[in-house]
């Protein structure tokens, strides 16, 4: 069995709506957080993990928070973004792709 399938039988399917914006919220404040303080302190390596992964959080929430929006707004805000991390990820390479950066 999944433990992936599991965790979102026994958890994401019990929770309420509201709740689920919440908690999506909190790592949204809590991954931003942490990618700030490793972008000031370090090490440099706890950026590249953390600010993708607050975008993708931040992915997740348009997602679901936008549930009750028109699809296909939804789905193109949610493409933007994806756009926009695409364009994140870019900048922080070690070799400075600004350029493809800058495009996405």
């Amino acid at each position: 069995m999944d433990p992936g399938w599991l965790f979102y039988c026994l958890f994401v399917t019990m929770l309420p709506h509201k709740m689920i914006i919440w908690v999506l919220s909190i790592w949204t404040f809590v991954f931003g957080a942490l990618a700030i303080r490793a972008h000031y302190r370090g090490p440099r390596i706890l950026v590249y993990l953390f600010r993708p992964i607050t975008m993708a959080v931040i992915i997740s929430l348009v997602l679901e928070a936008g549930s009750r929006a028109r699809p296909d707004y939804r789905y193109t805000i949610a493409a933007g973004l994806v756009i926009s991390l695409a364009g994140d990820v870019f900048m922080m390479l070690r070799k400075k792709r600004f350029l493809e950066g800058l495009i996405c």
